[in-house]
């Protein structure tokens, strides 16, 4: 994947400049997905501050089984990581801005780490061709 500038929902520059890229793991043998890693990267600029944040978000698939004619996941466990670059901030901002962190990491401790597992899968079952037409939604 490459590297992306990041942009708002808006489509508007980001007050904070950052970063997004990615990685893609294949299998040799079966040429699926194993494992996919994207990484944030942001950079605060307060008050002649600089401090980095990356999170990581990782993706397994496993348990991959036949359906039909294709393979598909039938495990995938995602965790979340967040790291603090702190190196340019004095040591009471490190304190203050460690502390900060610790909340956001508690916070986002319920994100941090699930596995979700696929019971069933169904291939082309007979559902109507109008099931999928956006025009016919009400």
């Amino acid at each position: 994947m490459g590297k992306q500038q990041a942009v708002s929902q808006q489509g508007e520059e980001p007050e904070e400049p950052g970063e997004m890229w990615g990685t893609l793991w294949i299998s040799s043998k079966t040429w699926m997905p194993l494992r996919m890693l994207m990484e944030f990267k942001a950079e605060s600029m307060e008050e002649a501050e600089e401090m980095i944040m990356i999170m990581k978000m990782t993706t397994d698939l496993k348990d991959y089984r036949q359906v039909g004619t294709m393979l598909h996941p039938h495990q995938m466990v995602m965790s979340t990581t967040m790291e603090l670059d702190t190196t340019g901030l004095s040591e009471e901002e490190k304190k203050e801005r460690q502390a900060m962190m610790q909340m956001m990491s508690a916070m986002m401790s319920g994100m941090g780490s699930f596995t979700m597992d696929t019971i069933d899968i169904k291939v082309n079952t007979g559902l109507s061709d109008d099931l999928f037409d956006g025009n016919k939604l009400e």
